[in-house]
């Protein structure tokens, strides 16, 4: 028997539950067409991968569907629609060892300056 823990899985937005961490697998978009032919559709859809700035853990807060409600590794919250993202639950030691990771280092302000990038490791 193969041990799945590693997989993240991919979620309905009802299976969604408050401490669950998730990432986008898959981000919905829609635009408008302008310069179209009769048999094109007026609203175009596509299923992208998500960019590197929406690749976030997050770990959820709280659910009111079609709206989730979570928390990044730095604290900040954030609203996510369900029905632009199609989300996937990590495994809880993963999501967890991920946020451990990206946790910002507690330095002095003094050391810090707000106006210089963080260093990338």
């Amino acid at each position: 028997m193969i041990r799945n823990s590693r997989i993240a899985r991919p979620l309905a937005p009802e299976d969604i539950r408050p401490g669950d961490f998730v990432v986008p697998l898959i981000v919905l978009s829609e635009e408008r067409t302008f310069m179209r032919t009769p048999d094109q559709p007026l609203i175009e859809r596509a299923s992208l991968l998500p960019t590197d700035e929406q690749l976030c853990v997050v770990r959820v807060v709280s659910v009111c569907i079609p709206f989730v409600l979570a928390e990044t590794h730095d604290g900040a919250s954030r609203l996510i629609d369900v029905r632009r993202q199609r989300l996937a639950r990590l495994p809880r030691a993963f999501g967890r060892q991920v946020f451990q990771r990206m946790k910002p280092a507690a330095t002095p302000a003094a050391e810090a300056p707000c106006d210089e990038p963080a260093e990338k490791v």
